[in-house]
């Protein structure tokens, strides 16, 4: 997590200093202290953070494991060339938790803080409270809380009770294969048979951008800079046909995430995804299942070790692959999944 932070509340860096003031006589004017003036690098990164929307610039600087200072690691960068007003951090504008880490964070607010917060969970996963003020109330950080895999297979059997379905064939796609794996697992007397597009979770053959959103450290400031430019290049990456990545497509992918609660969502989302205990079940699993795979999946290719693993662990398990398409098969190939999915499921077939 976030272990050191050297963090900037630049609202007096890159200012002129006030010079002394002097006695003066009782009819003498006092001279006009001169306005503080800001160092033109800051105010051009906060106009790029305005102009992107960000909420600050971070940097990593280096790591204190070999006993020199956070200050001595800015010194090493290119950053105070480029940032003159860097020079002016003073040791009020450092923050330090546990760790050896360092991080300079320029907020786009002046006025901006940043409070370091951690958490300690017990062995059942859940947060173990660390402060405790006069009247008795708990606090802890509450990003330690998040939806798992199976707080998302319950939202499956909620939104079933909620349209009055008692049991329903499934499709699922790339982590929502995951859940719904999950719920086939708590409760099988709900699902008939089940379709799986790319099962599983994020791999490191995925976009940098999207790899990041996992990470504790970094994922926080990923999913805030998700921005549509970012879609465009992950979709691009996610299919074998660019031509189906219209400016539409890219709207309507980035639009569920274009605020930050729901960016927020998924970070935690993906933080708190763990297929490895729905993979260690899967044979127990006896509904029918049908494995769909992109043939130019460059993210979780057809014959990869991962795919590999949830075909040969289904007992009930049925594997296709969809020619000519890459991860987002469904935005490619529609009509090929389509008839994989109508072929397995007859009864789904809708009458003409």
């Amino acid at each position: 997590g976030l272990s050191l932070v050297l963090l900037l509340g630049l609202t007096a860096c890159g200012q002129t200093p006030e010079s002394a003031e002097t006695p003066a006589d009782d009819n003498t004017p006092a001279a006009e202290t001169p306005a503080p003036i800001a160092d033109p690098s800051l105010t051009d990164l906060r106009t790029t953070l305005a102009e992107k929307d960000s909420p600050w610039a971070i940097a990593f600087l280096g790591d204190l494991s070999q006993g020199s200072s956070p200050e001595d690691l800015l010194a090493e960068t290119d950053y105070p060339e480029t940032y003159p007003f860097l020079t002016d951090i003073t040791g009020d504008q450092v923050v330090t938790y546990e760790g050896t880490e360092v991080y300079c964070v320029v907020p786009r607010d002046e006025d901006a803080t940043l409070t370091v917060q951690t958490c300690i969970c017990g062995e059942d996963g859940q947060p173990i409270p660390q402060e405790r003020d006069e009247d008795g109330v708990l606090f802890f950080d509450a990003e330690a809380f998040g939806f798992g895999v199976e707080d998302y297979a319950d939202v499956i059997g909620m939104f079933m009770d909620a349209i009055g379905v008692e049991s329903a064939h499934i499709a699922a796609f790339s982590m929502g294969a995951v859940y719904a794996l999950s719920f086939a697992m708590m409760h099988p007397e709900r699902v008939g048979r089940m379709v799986l597009l790319s099962p599983g979770g994020i791999t490191q053959e995925m976009p940098l951008a999207i790899r990041l959103i996992d990470s504790t450290l970094f994922g926080f400031a990923a999913s805030m800079l998700y921005g549509i430019k970012t879609v465009e290049k992950a979709l691009n990456d996610a299919v074998f046909d660019l031509t189906n990545i219209t400016p539409d497509v890219v709207q309507e992918y980035y639009r569920p995430i274009s605020d930050a609660l729901s960016r927020r969502s998924v970070r935690r989302a993906v933080q708190y995804f763990d297929e490895e205990p729905v993979i260690a079940r899967l044979r127990n699993i006896d509904i029918p299942v049908l494995i769909l795979a992109g043939g130019e999946d460059k993210w979780r290719a057809a014959k990869s070790p991962e795919m590999e693993l949830y075909h040969s662990a289904l007992s009930s398990g049925a594997f296709s692959v969809i020619r000519n398409a890459g991860h987002l098969m469904h935005e490619e190939k529609p009509d090929r999944v389509a008839e994989a999915i109508f072929e397995f499921i007859p009864a789904a077939v809708p009458e003409v």
